[in-house]
């Protein structure tokens, strides 16, 4: 029984790349986007000077692959090694330059 269950281990981790692509182009639009609307969240959050360790709080509730959930943290962590700025013009364009680099870097990786 045990070597049948790592079997199954090793056959889904042959599965498992550090770069899936998706086959399903709605799935990855739609995955992009909602890590578009998190690094929004992220960005928006650094601006106004949240704690790091509030906004990681997140990572504990995503749903998907332990890369996804990496991904997240790591665009999290981006997020907060980018410059705060005090002027409300500049915070707005950090937060979009933000969104466009992690859009464009998933639909990079993923597609």
């Amino acid at each position: 029984m045990k070597k049948i269950i790592f079997l199954g281990l090793i056959i889904a981790l042959v599965g498992c790349s550090k770069n899936p692509k998706p086959v399903d182009q709605t799935a990855v639009k739609k995955y992009c986007e909602s890590l578009d609307s998190l690094s929004n969240s992220a960005m928006t959050a650094r601006q106004k000077g949240i704690a790091l360790a509030e906004v990681l709080k997140v990572t504990d509730t995503v749903e998907g692959t332990v890369e996804q959930k990496k991904y997240v943290e790591e665009i999290i962590k981006q997020a907060f090694g980018e410059t705060r700025f005090a002027s409300a013009e500049f915070q707005e364009k950090a937060i979009v330059d933000f969104r466009n680099k992690i859009y464009l870097d998933c639909l990079n990786k993923y597609s």
